[in-house]
């Protein structure tokens, strides 16, 4: 896992998607860890 200093080092911003669809199980492992951070 990467520390808070790596992620802030590496981030970047995207501007651009391609259009394939993202897989619902992707989607939803995505979501459901959204729900868990803090606001």
């Amino acid at each position: 896992m990467m520390n808070v200093t790596e992620v802030l080092k590496t981030r970047y911003s995207t501007r651009e998607f391609l259009p394939n669809p993202v897989e619902k199980g992707k989607l939803t492992a995505i979501l459901e860890a959204a729900v868990r951070t803090p606001s």
